[in-house]
Parts: structure tokens; sequence; C-alpha cells
């Protein structure tokens, strides 16, 4: 008799499209899904309900609009965590800066060619005023509701966590901020008397007493916070839990280091966990390129004129191209040719120094003052080489040096490399300078890829076109 070892197929193909479409909340309570949906649900359901309100037709267009609000809105932020003058602060702030930029943009190209403005489009139009009262609406009263859900009549919830380690910490933290559940947590066991952390809980027994604490009914909640080294510890736990009542969860403390957009889910009947992966591993990250590409045209376009006349001035302010290509690494730690306006001597210097290189006149630190040296890198950006958004290219004499002394960063290049970045509207721009510069931008870059949204390449977009306008810059 052969033993079917097949995956589950049904459970294989949704695990991978979950994955491709970039799902990673919790479907654990239906809670967090609910409240992932509100955005996309009110927005769009809004602008269809407008739709057949003024009697338009199902227009592509129409689709391609719900289409690209579901990306910029899913999941929705968990409000929930955080008080309701935040979230509103957060809606209403978000909602000015879009209308403003949707009203102005929309003047500019109605000017520029016959398409009426978005006001003058009555779908769009009342959508402005309506879908942010309808969000708010639900997020208001998925407020009320929550306490309701959360029947106070049902059984307790009472947690303790075996382990007092930084796995424990970030367990308790969790427990104690989830609005989802209402889970108190009596305390803690551990045996380890001389690796305890404080997570500001009591300390109620070793290992070998949290069975009877449970068979005493004290606590129906056990999450298991030992170290993958420990694994006869771990082991002769969960035998010793088998016989009670007991649900049991266990964090390994693998997930508590620095992981690039880590994630869990089912291979077949197999449970996997992403430990390393590109945040742009999805659908999301096929309109995060057509996004490159259209913006990066739009932009090019724009600056030609500008471009040439620097090009010019490059060569009668000095001998030499006006144009130099720069080595850099990019994508998965490939070297990549970028395109500049010469603001150095010609020679090896540029390459061999980065953006520590001299300028060679004061024209040339003109250019790099401004940064209007990187222009020509749009062409990149179409390309391929690089996106609009990202971590910012390196030469290789900084890979060379910093990969050894800096921890995880050649990670970064998981991801194309951009003309701005997280680190760069944060005040962390220009060559490197300390090793302390090094790491603050390689931790801001980790920030970046593990919080990765459109929304926050749109904010980043936003707050360095402002930075570079404004006079203060």
């Amino acid at each position: 008799m052969s033993t079917n070892t097949t995956p589950d197929q049904p459970a294989y193909r949704t695990a991978v499209l979950r994955r491709l479409l970039g799902v990673s909340l919790s479907w654990r309570h239906p809670l967090a899904s609910i409240e992932a949906l509100i955005d996309p649900v009110a927005l769009i359901g809004v602008l269809w309900l407008l739709l057949l309100y003024y009697g338009e037709d199902s227009d592509p267009i129409w689709w391609a609009v719900s289409a690209l609000i579901y990306i910029l809105t899913f999941p929705t932020p968990a409000w929930l965590r955080v008080s309701f003058g935040t979230m509103l602060r957060a809606l209403v702030s978000g909602w000015l800066v879009f209308i403003a930029l949707l009203i102005g943009s929309s003047e500019i190209i109605s000017a520029l060619t016959d398409l009426p403005v978005i006001i003058a489009v009555p779908v769009l139009r009342d959508w402005l005023w309506i879908a942010p009262l309808l969000q708010l609406s639900l997020h208001v009263l998925m407020r009320l509701l929550v306490p309701m859900i959360n029947d106070p009549d049902s059984i307790e919830r009472v947690a303790v966590i075996a382990g007092a380690g930084e796995a424990a910490v970030r367990m308790a933290d969790h427990l104690r901020s989830n609005p989802y559940g209402m889970t108190r947590i009596a305390g803690c066991f551990d045996d380890r008397h001389g690796e305890r952390a404080d997570i500001g809980l009591p300390l109620l027994g070793d290992l070998a007493d949290l069975p009877a604490w449970i068979e005493e009914g004290k606590a129906n909640v056990v999450y298991i916070t030992l170290p993958l080294v420990a694994q006869s510890r771990i082991s002769n736990l969960l035998e010793t839990l088998r016989s009670t009542n007991a649900q049991v969860y266990y964090m390994p403390d693998t997930l508590v280091t620095d992981l690039l957009r880590g994630w869990r889910d089912l291979l077949g009947d197999a449970p996997v966990v992403a430990m390393l992966e590109s945040p742009f591993d999805s659908i999301a990250g096929v309109v995060k390129r057509i996004i490159d590409i259209v913006g990066a045209a739009i932009l090019f376009v724009i600056t030609l004129p500008l471009l040439l006349v620097l090009a010019v001035m490059v060569k009668l302010a000095s001998r030499g191209p006006a144009f130099m290509v720069q080595h850099r690494f990019g994508l998965d730690g490939g070297e990549i040719l970028l395109y500049a306006l010469r603001a150095t001597e010609p020679g090896p210097k540029e390459s061999e120094l980065g953006d520590t290189a001299p300028a060679n006149n004061a024209f040339g630190q003109f250019l790099r003052t401004t940064e209007l040296e990187r222009l020509p890198r749009l062409i990149n950006v179409l390309q391929g080489r690089l996106s609009l958004v990202g971590p910012r290219p390196h030469s290789r004499s900084h890979n060379e040096i910093y990969r050894r002394i800096v921890k995880g960063h050649l990670i970064r290049h998981q991801v194309r490399c951009g003309l701005t970045g997280w680190a760069q509207i944060n005040g962390i721009r220009g060559g490197i300078k300390t090793l302390d510069h090094m790491k603050a931008r390689v931790n801001h870059d980790f920030e970046y890829l593990r919080h990765w949204s459109l929304r926050l390449d749109l904010r980043i977009m936003l707050r360095s076109i402002v930075g570079y306008l404004s006079p203060l810059r």
C-alpha cells in the first residue's frame, strides 16, 4: 500500500495566490480581515455607486481606477491600535493633501490639453467628499462594534508566556496592544535565571510548574518563546501540555531578528516562514514598475530642456565630456551603469571615491549640491536599472568596505535602488561621511523595505519634491 505524499493542491494554490496578491495580514482573526478591507470597500464602493447613479458606462478606465485604489489602500492601516484623535488627524490630513494634489495636477493637465478638470466630472467631484465621509464612518463603526464582538460574557483568555527572553518581550508588547482580542497576561515561566529579560510581568515559576498552573484553571493560553536551541525543553513542555485544554502557540526567536518582509503561510500541509524576501514579489511590485516607467517618462520630458542647458554649461565650464558613467551596485548585487552630468575631473576618481570625489569647479559643486548631476538617471529608471524610490546605489568601494562592518548591508540590494528614498527624506543625504552615517542609512532602508507600500512610495516622492523646491533646502 503506497502513501500519497503529494501536497494538497488547493492549499498550495491558495498560498501562492496570497503571496502573488501581496496579502500579508493575519487571517486568523476576522476583525483583522474586516479592518483591512474598510478603505478599499469604502472608496471603490462609493465610486461605483456614483457611476450607477449618474448612469455612466462601465468604461475600462473606471476598472483601472478601482484597481489602483485597491492597490493603494489594501490593507487598511490598523487604526484600532491608535487613538481616535490620531486616526482622525491622519485620515483628514491625508485626504486634504490628496485632494490638493489631484485638483492641482488636474488643472495643469487641463491647461495643457482639452481634458476637463476633476471637479468638472460629477462622479469624481462627489466621490471626493462622499468617499472620505463613508471611510471615516466605517472606522468609527468598527470602533463601536469591537467591544460588542468581543463578548464580555465569553470565556476570558488568560495567557502565560513560557520564556522570558527577547521574544517574550515582543510577544508581551503585542498582546498588550492587540485591539482584536481581550487576552489578559498572567505572567511568565522561565528557569534560565541568568538570561531573563525584564518584560514587565511577574515570574510565576519554572517551566516545570507551568502544566500545573494550566490544570488548576489559572490560564488557558500558552505562548512559548523559548529559543530554537532549547528543542528538548520545548518538546518536553509540549508533551506535558497535550493533556491540558490549553491553546498553545510558538514564537521562534529567529522571528525577532531583523527580517525583511517576513511572513508565514502553508505550502501544502507544511508550514513555511519567509525570512528574507523582496517586498516586490507580488502584483503590487508590477504596479510599482509601471509607475516608475510612467513617472520617469513624464519627468524626463519636463526636465529635458534643463538637462540640455546643464550639459552645455558643463562643456563650457571644463574640458571633457558633459556626461559620465558611474559604476554602482543595483538589484541582486549586480553592477549597473548609471548616467550623470560630470561634476568631477575626468578620470577614475569618481568611480573609486563615489560621492566623496571632489568637484572639478564651482559649477560642478553647484551640480553636486543641488543633485542636478543625477538628472540623467531618469533614463536609468526607464531602462529598469533604478526605481523612482528605493535605497540609494553605492559605489564598489563603499560596498566592499561596509558589507563587512554594517550588519545586513547587502540585503538592501534585494530591490532596485532609487532616485530618492526613506533615508534621503529623513536627512541622511549625500556621500557617506562616517560609519554611523552609513548605519543610519541602512537602518532607514530596512525600515522602508519592511513597511513598503505604494502609499509610502507616493509619500516619499511628494516629500522629496517639496523638499527639493523648498528655499530652505
